[in-house]
């Protein structure tokens, strides 16, 4: 996309790289953003930038910088690709890329007089595969239905009318070895921060002894022996999304968590996960014989299934969902995904949303399908994992 004279509405941003100049009447901010690589296959990715501006302002041109051979692309030696969108929020589809390199892209906008960029990322593509399980959409009662009553909190309440589309959902929760590709292909170091699709520079994962590990001999994120099967724990919320993102997908949203543990359309109404006898589908306390000194999280598929043949939705390990944590509402809902960022800030919410219980809890009570909780996103757990969501429709 070649922009000469495009004028840009004002649009307000916090972070990135700046340009200013000085008008005759007040000062002009021209603000860059890269974010990183998002479904990334063997041979492709697709990555995104975005400009703003304090107020109008022409510009020659703007979009995507992309090179194999330098580590700060640049107009004069790197491609510049089209924009598939509006210009101030621009994607592009990559294609035709090799696995056994190492790319280097950012955004940029360049005026008159100068050139401004964005931060600089890098990703190896690769090939990302997932056992998913198809959830057929349809209507259910979501929170404190009948058969959670007796044990039911104050949060399950009320009950309320849940439609949803059909989705996929992993099988599994994600693992070590998954998280630390993602890691490695997204080429981050051992501080495994990066710039969020939210606009956020956030911590990823946590290092520790007993899963994650950034080997520094090597440059590369990696796991101990016998742990690269078992989910990932020390992930905050920020870095669980971002996995999806560069997976193809998304976390679920509490709703399509709940429903999904429940059975979907094929529910037996249990009290836990497929089953009202908690240790045939969960792990926790009372039932892990691992020290806690050895991270007493376990292989998926050890238990038995849920109607839908999704494992460990009660136990083993807490999950992430999409959505911000909040009060339910008694309205019935579509497709509900909970307050928008804009509205949780609003409303001073600052958690998000965690499902299914742990290996850690000590009361069977807490891997019911509507018990809930919330974290702060930027929180870690060696409890807390996560599993991918995919739509059902090409998105």
């Amino acid at each position: 996309m070649r922009l000469k004279n495009v004028f840009f509405g004002m649009l307000a941003l916090t972070t990135g790289f700046f340009w200013t100049a000085c008008g005759e009447d007040e000062e002009v901010t021209i603000t860059v953003k890269t974010y990183h690589v998002e479904h990334v296959t063997s041979t492709g990715g697709r990555i995104r930038g975005q400009v703003a501006t304090s107020q109008p302002v022409p510009l020659v041109r703007a979009g995507l910088l992309l090179t194999a051979q330098y580590k700060y692309p640049s107009i004069t030696t790197a491609q510049v690709l089209e924009s598939e969108t509006s210009l101030l929020d621009f994607s592009l589809n990559l294609s035709n890329l090799s696995s056994d390199s190492l790319y280097y892209f950012r955004a940029f906008a360049q005026t008159a007089d100068t050139v401004i960029y964005g931060t600089t990322y890098s990703f190896y593509p690769m090939d990302v595969e997932h056992d998913l399980v198809y959830v057929e959409g349809g209507s259910f009662t979501m929170g404190a239905t009948p058969a959670q009553l007796e044990w039911a909190n104050a949060n399950e309440k009320p009950a309320h009318t849940v439609q949803l589309d059909d989705y996929y959902l992993g099988k599994y929760e994600i693992t070590n070895a998954e998280f630390a590709r993602f890691l490695n292909s997204r080429n981050l170091g051992v501080g495994a921060t990066s710039m969020t699709s939210s606009g956020v520079s956030a911590k990823m994962a946590f290092a520790n002894p007993k899963g994650l590990v950034f080997d520094a001999d090597l440059s590369k994120w990696t796991y101990p022996e016998g742990y690269g099967a078992k989910p990932v724990v020390y992930v905050t919320w920020y870095g669980a999304s971002e996995y999806c993102l560069w997976a193809g997908g998304r976390l679920p949203t509490e709703a399509q968590w709940e429903y999904a543990a429940r059975g979907g359309s094929l529910s037996s109404d249990a009290v836990y996960s497929g089953s009202n006898d908690v240790d045939l589908v969960g792990w926790y306390r009372g039932n892990n014989n691992s020290s806690i000194l050895e991270l007493p999280t376990h292989v998926g598929g050890e238990k038995a299934a849920n109607e839908l043949g999704l494992y460990d939705m009660s136990g083993n390990v807490w999950e992430w969902c999409q959505d911000w944590y909040a009060d339910y509402s008694s309205v019935s809902q579509e497709n509900p995904s909970g307050p928008t960022d804009a509205a949780a800030e609003e409303l001073d919410l600052i958690h998000k949303v965690r499902k299914g219980g742990g290996w850690a809890d000590t009361q069977v009570s807490n891997l019911r399908v509507s018990v809930r909780a919330g974290n702060l996103p930027s929180g870690d757990a060696g409890s807390i994992g996560f599993r991918l969501a995919k739509s059902a429709y090409e998105e």
